[in-house]
């Protein structure tokens, strides 16, 4: 265990944006080799975004996803599309507890959103295979893209709608697109004109084959390794199973940090 773990862990709770983390939340980290639940994915997203004066991007949470594709509900204790939305408006806000929900009162403005160049949104979904991937629509280059860990699981599935050439024909994949429909309902929620993001480029990373996912559990680290690598735009070379155990101890150090 990190020795540098407080002992009265269990007593402290640390916020950022609309996220409360208990220690609990953070026992897949300090235990290492277990799989990472939405909330120390979502507090990295924050905390990257909030310390880095010269973004241009905006990391959603993963409960945009979850709302989309019904795996969760809006409500009191999960919050809603909208509240989410506005939360990674930034990251430095004033926190209010309200029920089971941290609302707040940010210090920038919804137009912040819609000048980002890049919007970058963690999901987790697959039916009974729970699994982590990132995905991400560039303005600037009019893409959508995902990495993904593994790609034996087929993510893109339901993820994104991926195009393949076979045989010189390009083939539509029909999929849930739970992605897209995020990035649509966002523009919606904002009140900014609709975007047809379907007939945007569309790519999916994966790592080496021999350095993609080999277990069950490290999908939620490839992904905070990928998202890091968006965010600094830094490729995803380093993005492999080789630095996911360097990943876990960066991502509980930071998160120890937070207030």
């Amino acid at each position: 265990m990190n020795s540098n773990i407080p002992t009265d862990l269990h007593l402290q709770i640390r916020k950022i944006r609309n996220i409360e983390i208990w220690r609990s939340d953070l026992l897949s980290l300090i235990n290492g080799r277990q799989k990472i639940p939405s909330t120390p994915i979502n507090a990295f997203g924050a905390q990257l975004q909030e310390y880095d004066q010269d973004r241009d991007y905006t990391i959603f949470s993963s409960w945009l996803g979850a709302f989309v594709s019904g795996e969760a509900k809006e409500g009191r204790a999960e919050g809603t599309f909208e509240e989410h939305t506005k939360a990674a408006v930034s990251a430095s806000i004033i926190s209010v507890k309200s029920a089971n929900f941290v609302t707040q009162c940010p210090t920038d403005t919804l137009e912040t959103l819609l000048a980002s160049r890049e919007w970058i949104l963690p999901l987790c979904g697959g039916g009974s295979v729970l699994h982590w991937v990132l995905a991400w629509v560039d303005f600037g280059t009019s893409e959508i893209g995902m990495f993904d860990s593994v790609p034996e699981l087929g993510s893109h599935s339901w993820a994104i709608p991926v195009r393949r050439q076979l045989n010189g024909l390009t083939l539509e994949l029909i999929m849930s697109q739970v992605a897209l429909k995020v990035f649509e309902r966002i523009r919606e929620t904002l009140g900014a004109p609709k975007i047809d993001f379907e007939k945007w480029r569309q790519k999916v990373f994966y790592p080496s084959a021999l350095q993609r996912q080999m277990d069950g559990w490290a999908c939620g680290l490839f992904l905070l390794m990928a998202m890091r690598a968006r965010a600094k735009k830094t490729g995803f070379e380093c993005v492999i199973d080789d630095a996911k155990e360097e990943m876990r101890e960066v991502v509980l150090e930071a998160l120890l940090k937070l207030p």
